[in-house]
């Protein structure tokens, strides 16, 4: 189960994800003011537990490492501008393989000025019968102080 905790402002929000079965539960904080940031929703749509990681080729990103995403689950990683904002991502199913991803997308997001910034999602890749669905963006608000979005489905 994913618990989103929002405090008075959306910077201070918090993302849990709840233990499921002998798991721990993980918590991630907002990391900068919600207009340098990108909030990148992962389902996995999937009937089994996966897991993801997210690498900040640029900027910063709040997930250190991987976390587990059970079936039906959707799990937010949020992204900060840092002279540019680039975040990786890796679904990983572990009867795949443990080196390689069964799918992996980049998220980006242009600096903001009088808004949150373009949002777009590329370098798209899935083998084996997964894919990679219901890619959506959407640019947030600098005098807001909204965030960037990006929303991403995999499916097996």
């Amino acid at each position: 189960m994913v618990t989103v905790y929002t405090p008075g402002s959306p910077a201070d929000s918090s993302v849990m994800l709840e233990p499921v079965q002998n798991t721990q539960a993980q918590q991630w904080t907002g990391m900068s003011n919600c207009s340098d940031s990108l909030l990148t929703t992962m389902t996995n749509g999937t009937g089994n537990a996966r897991s993801l990681t997210a690498n900040a080729f640029e900027g910063t990103t709040n997930l250190s490492g991987s976390i587990p995403l059970p079936p039906n689950t959707t799990v937010t990683i949020l992204s900060s501008y840092n002279g540019g904002l680039a975040t990786g991502f890796g679904v990983w199913d572990p009867n795949y393989s443990t080196t390689d991803s069964v799918a992996s997308f980049a998220v980006h997001r242009h600096e903001c000025f009088l808004s949150a910034g373009k949002v777009w999602v590329d370098t798209i890749n899935y083998v084996d019968g997964y894919t990679v669905s219901n890619v959506q963006t959407q640019e947030g608000s600098y005098t807001d102080g909204i965030p960037g979005n990006a929303s991403i489905t995999i499916l097996n």
